[in-house]
């Protein structure tokens, strides 16, 4: 059942929807933050069961969803719009270096870097960094 209010257009999620609720995801262990993928659509998610359940059942990360999994609402903090502006940023980015000629593993890698180093990150540069790197990754197989 979905739990919105009439006329409410997003819905609570992390600590306002979980309340006292256990979770086996910690955003601190490194193991955990590795699992977890991200779908241009700004989805979060991961191939652990128990990760899987916190994201979407204990803390609604991916906003309220039907039976078929067709999204009825987003967050109330806009997770989902933020985490698809983060892949179009990416994207963006991608696409500037191609026009200049200068798509490489090496130039995408350097973006990145600058990314993880700033002393405050831009929101949702987490996703932003995951598509980079994986266009990293998808360029060294192409030896570029």
């Amino acid at each position: 059942t979905i739990d919105l209010e009439e006329g409410q257009k997003r819905a609570l999620c992390c600590d306002a929807y979980k309340g006292n609720a256990e979770i086996a995801i910690n955003p601190l262990n490194e193991i955990h933050m590795n699992k977890i993928k991200y779908t241009r659509k700004g989805i979060i998610y991961t191939d652990d069961e128990d990760l899987d359940c916190d994201i979407n059942n204990v803390l609604r990360l991916n906003g309220v969803r039907d039976e078929d999994g067709n999204l009825i609402c987003d967050t109330s903090t806009g997770l989902l719009k933020g985490r698809k502006n983060a892949f179009q940023k990416s994207a963006t980015i991608i696409e500037v270096l191609d026009k200049k000629g200068k798509l490489t593993s090496a130039m995408v890698k350097r973006k990145v870097e600058e990314m993880k180093v700033k002393p405050v990150r831009d929101e949702f540069a987490g996703v932003t960094i995951f598509f980079l790197e994986r266009k990293i990754r998808s360029l060294q197989k192409q030896g570029k």
